[in-house]
Formats: C-alpha cells, sequence, structure tokens
C-alpha cells in the first residue's frame, strides 16, 4: 500500500496510520464509492459528494504528525 500512502501524503492530507486496517480501508472506500455512483438513472454524484465521502471513511486513519 505504499502509493496510497504516498498519494494521501502527496495530497497534503497526512499519513495514513501505521496501524490503520488497510484490508477493511480499501474496500469500504471502493464499496461507498460505488454505492455513490451506482444509480444509472441520476447524475452521477457531484465532486463534493466525493470528496465528504473519503474524507468522512478516512477522518480516523490519517495521521497528520
Amino acid at each position: 500500500m505504499a502509493p496510497a500512502r504516498a498519494a494521501i501524503t502527496a495530497s497534503g492530507l497526512g499519513r495514513i496510520a501505521e496501524d490503520a486496517d488497510i484490508d477493511t480501508l480499501a474496500p469500504t472506500l471502493i464499496g461507498a464509492g460505488h454505492l455513490l455512483f451506482a444509480d444509472r438513472k441520476a447524475t452521477p454524484p457531484e465532486a463534493d459528494a466525493v470528496r465528504k465521502m473519503v474524507t468522512t471513511v478516512m477522518a480516523g486513519v490519517i495521521s497528520r504528525s
């Protein structure tokens, strides 16, 4: 998961905590993202909705130190 950790760090959000459960985190992000985009009858979600979902899921695993 080094690329994911590097991407988070590069975006200025901090680092994924060493003790983060990556095996749970990844499918949680994928599943939540899928649910946002799965409704084919509506327009795609706004960027703010996607950002809010990612921020919420990641909130507990980001280390800013």
